[in-house]
C-alpha cells in the first residue's frame, strides 16, 4: 500500500512539472509571436512612412517627406532605411550639409550599404567635392561594373571636370551594360559634341521669389522714364504657380515744359500644369493712364515643355502701351496673339518670336525676330558668335510717340562673351554689329548689352547696362538704359 502511495506521489510530481514545463512553453512561444508580430507592425509602419515619403518627394513636398520619415525615425531609431531616405529628401530640399551628415553616419556603421554610398556621392559631387565623389563612385563599380547609378553619376562628375576622354571611355564600358540607357547616350552625344557641363543638380522645389528692380531709360529724342517694379513668384502646389507683378513708370521728355507724368500698372498671372508637358496660363491686371482712365489688361495662353530645353508658347493679350510721356496721353491699348519658340541644344541657343496687334489708335503692328547663337568654350568663359534679324511693320505711319518708320528691319552679327567667378559672380556681354533699313533705306546699325549677376546665399543681386540702336519703348532710333535689380529666394 506504501509502495502504491509513493508511485501516484511520483505521477502526480510528474503532471505538476509536466504542467508548469507546458505553461513555461507556451509563455515563450506567445512571447516571440507577440514580438515577431511587433516586429512585422514596425517593419510594415517603416515600409508605409518610405512609401509616404516618396509620394510626397515626388510632388516636390519636401519637408512634409523630412517630416514623416522624422517621425518614423523616432519610432524605430535604428532603421537605416530611414536615414537614407531622409538625407535624400535633405538633397532635394537644398540642405546638402544636413544630407552629408547623415549619409556618413549610416556608413559609419554600414559601410557598404550602397544607397548611402551612391547619395553622398552624388551631394559631394553637386557640391563640387570630385575627388571624394569620384573615389565612392569607383568603389561601387568595383563592387558591380553593371551598377548603372554610380556610371552616370560617375560620367556626369567627368564631364564637369572637362575630363572628355574619361567620360567618354566610361560612357562607353557602362552602354555596353544598359545598351538601352537614354541618360548615358545623352551623356555620349554631348560629350561628341563638345558639350562637358552637363547636369549640376537634381530637381528640387521650385523657390519662391520676391523681385525688386528699378529702370532708367533715355533716348535720343530727349525721352526719359523711371521706372520701379516688384514681382512675387510662387509656387502654390507642385502643378500650379502664381506671379504678381506692380510697376509704375514716371515719363517725361528733356526740355519740355509739361510737368512728368505716371502709369502705374499691376497683373497677376497663373500657371496650371494640364499634364505632361502642357501648361495653360492665364492672367488679369488693371492700368490707370495720367489722365486717370483705368484700363483692364488679361492673357490667356498655352506653354508646351516638349522636351528638355525645349519650350514653345502661343498667347492672346491685351496689354497696355506708353513707351513716353506723349504716347502716356494716349491711353493706348495693344490687343493681339503671340508666340515663342526656344531651344537649347548642347551648346547653340535658338529662338524665335512673332506677333500680331491692334493698337487702340487704330495702327497695326506686326512684329518677327529669330536669334541663333553659339558658346564656344567652357562653364569659366566662353564665346559665342551668331546672328539675329529683327522686322516692325506698321501699317499706319503715326507720330504719336512710340513709332515713327512704317517699316524696320535689321540684321546684325553677335559677338558674346560670357564668364564666371566661383559660385558669386556671373556675367554675359554681347554686342550685335550689322545694318538696318528704314523705310527701305540701309544704314550701319549696332547694339549692346551687359548683363552681371552676384549671387549670395539666398540673395541675387543684379546691374545691367543696354544700348539700343532701335528701342520701341522710348520711340527713337537710338537709346540706352540701365537696370538694378534685387531677388531673394525662398
Amino acid at each position: 500500500m506504501e509502495r502504491l502511495l509513493r508511485v501516484r506521489s511520483i505521477v502526480e510530481g510528474n503532471r505538476r512539472t509536466a504542467a508548469r514545463v507546458a505553461g513555461v512553453w507556451l509563455a515563450v512561444v506567445s512571447l516571440n509571436g507577440a514580438s515577431r508580430s511587433a516586429f512585422g507592425q514596425a517593419a510594415m509602419s517603416v515600409d508605409r512612412s518610405l512609401e509616404e515619403a516618396r509620394y510626397a518627394m515626388l510632388q516636390r513636398h519636401y519637408g512634409e517627406a523630412i517630416r514623416v520619415l522624422k517621425r518614423a525615425l523616432a519610432d524605430t531609431p535604428g532603421d537605416n532605411r530611414l536615414r537614407v531616405e531622409i538625407a535624400r529628401a535633405y538633397v532635394y530640399n537644398g540642405e546638402d550639409r544636413r544630407a552629408i551628415h547623415l549619409f556618413r553616419d549610416v556608413l559609419r556603421q554600414e559601410p557598404t550599404n550602397r544607397a548611402a554610398k551612391l547619395g553622398l556621392a552624388q551631394v559631394l559631387g553637386y557640391r563640387g567635392s570630385f575627388a571624394e565623389s569620384d573615389r565612392l563612385y569607383r568603389e561601387l563599380l568595383v563592387a558591380s561594373p553593371a551598377d548603372e547609378a554610380a556610371a552616370i553619376g560617375l560620367v556626369n562628375n567627368l564631364m564637369r571636370q572637362k575630363r572628355a576622354v574619361e567620360a567618354s571611355r566610361l560612357a562607353q564600358q557602362a552602354l555596353a551594360w544598359h545598351p538601352n540607357s537614354l541618360r548615358l547616350q545623352e551623356y555620349k552625344d554631348r560629350i561628341e559634341q563638345g558639350s562637358l557641363g552637363s547636369d549640376e543638380r537634381v530637381p528640387r522645389r521650385t523657390p519662391s521669389t520676391l523681385l525688386g528692380y528699378g529702370d532708367y531709360v533715355a533716348d535720343s529724342e530727349g525721352n526719359r522714364f523711371w521706372q520701379l517694379s516688384q514681382r512675387f513668384d510662387s509656387a502654390i502646389a507642385p502643378v500650379l504657380s502664381n506671379r504678381l507683378e506692380i510697376e509704375e513708370r514716371r515719363l517725361w521728355k528733356t526740355g519740355d515744359v509739361e510737368p512728368p507724368v505716371t502709369v502705374a500698372s499691376a497683373t497677376e498671372e497663373m500657371r496650371l500644369r494640364l499634364m505632361n508637358p502642357v501648361w495653360l496660363t492665364g492672367g488679369v491686371g488693371l492700368v490707370r493712364f495720367p489722365g486717370g482712365a483705368d484700363r483692364a489688361l488679361y492673357s490667356g495662353g498655352l506653354r508646351l515643355l516638349p522636351r528638355r530645353r525645349l519650350w514653345l508658347e502661343g498667347s492672346f493679350s491685351r496689354r497696355a502701351l506708353y513707351p513716353t510721356a506723349q504716347a502716356a496721353d494716349l491711353d493706348l491699348l495693344m490687343e493681339g496673339w503671340q508666340t515663342l519658340a526656344y531651344w537649347q541644344p548642347g551648346r547653340w541657343e535658338l529662338s524665335g518670336r512673332w506677333s500680331t496687334h491692334h493698337i487702340s489708335d487704330g495702327n497695326h503692328v506686326v512684329r518677327e525676330s529669330g536669334e541663333v547663337l553659339r558658346w564656344i568654350g567652357g562653364s569659366r568663359f566662353s564665346f559665342g558668335p551668331g546672328y539675329r534679324y529683327t522686322h516692325y511693320e506698321f501699317s499706319q505711319h503715326l507720330e504719336s510717340g512710340y513709332f515713327s518708320p512704317g517699316d524696320y528691319k535689321s540684321h546684325l552679327g553677335i559677338a558674346g562673351f560670357s564668364f564666371r567667378k566661383g559660385r558669386t559672380f556671373q556675367a554675359e556681354y554681347v554686342a550685335r554689329i550689322g545694318a538696318e533699313t528704314v523705310q527701305a533705306r540701309y544704314r550701319f546699325a549696332w547694339d549692346v548689352a551687359l548683363h552681371n549677376r552676384l549671387l549670395l546665399g539666398n540673395w541675387e543681386l543684379g546691374a545691367e547696362y543696354f544700348y539700343y540702336r532701335l528701342a520701341e519703348i522710348t520711340g527713337a532710333y537710338s537709346s540706352q538704359g540701365g537696370r538694378l535689380s534685387a531677388a531673394y529666394k525662398f
